[in-house]
């Protein structure tokens, strides 16, 4: 079986949010090739009142603090 290589490149490098106003949504990394569906994660984790959507990548929510 032949698989096709996955390739990921970084879309937004550096987002910078206040907390208390909404952000995005945005998508910081953008794949294609290898299997899909493709199961996104992040690392460290988001600020708390972020989430990442698993199956997008996008980002959206407002935030309540600052980076853990």
């Amino acid at each position: 079986e032949v698989r096709a290589a996955l390739a990921a490149a970084t879309q937004v490098d550096n987002t910078v949010a206040q907390i208390d106003s909404p952000v995005g949504p945005f998508t910081p990394v953008v794949v294609s090739g290898g299997l899909a569906p493709y199961t996104f994660s992040v690392g460290p984790g988001l600020p708390n009142g972020l989430t990442m959507n698993p199956a997008t990548g996008e980002v959206t929510g407002t935030p309540t603090a600052t980076t853990p």
